[in-house]
């Protein structure tokens, strides 16, 4: 009976293990080399300058990389949606399938339906500050659109 119980209780932590939600490190939350807390300058030397600033902090980079910086000149948001050559340190790309976030990723923190009709948004949380997160958006097709690397306690204070 003993053999059993550790049986049943050893399958419910594989089954506890595979339905936890994801936490993943800081230092995967980056789209194009770029993560959230870096300078400006260090941006610079990646990309060059910017090719239109707008707004508050607001700079592009042709129609593939945007990316809101505070005050200080730190890195507060990163998306891509128009490039297919812009990975996330774990090789993720605009074009790929969702499929590859649970591979790569395991469950998504929040899944919520999306700010453009069809589409749905996957959250992947940071795991040491748990300010940051990766997020991804999904067409109805299942194929990723969207990437966005933020450090939400900066995001969530401009609104």
């Amino acid at each position: 009976i003993k053999k059993l119980l550790l049986f049943f209780f050893v399958l419910f932590l594989l089954n506890t293990c595979q339905t936890a939600f994801a936490k993943i490190s800081d230092n995967r939350i980056a789209v194009g080399e770029i993560y959230p807390g870096m300078s400006y300058g260090q941006v610079r030397k990646i990309y060059g300058d910017a090719d239109i600033q707008s707004g508050r902090g607001f700079k592009s980079w042709g129609n593939y990389l945007e990316i809101s910086f505070s005050d200080d000149n730190r890195v507060q948001w990163v998306h891509t949606n128009e490039s297919d050559d812009i990975y996330t340190p774990d090789g993720i790309c605009i074009g790929m399938s969702a499929d590859m976030l649970t591979r790569i990723y395991g469950t998504a923190d929040f899944t919520n339906d999306g700010a453009v009709r069809g589409t749905t948004s996957y959250l992947y949380q940071g795991n040491t500050r748990n300010t940051r997160r990766l997020t991804f958006t999904v067409d109805s097709n299942g194929t990723i659109i969207k990437i966005s690397a933020e450090d939400i306690s900066v995001v969530n204070s401009i609104y």
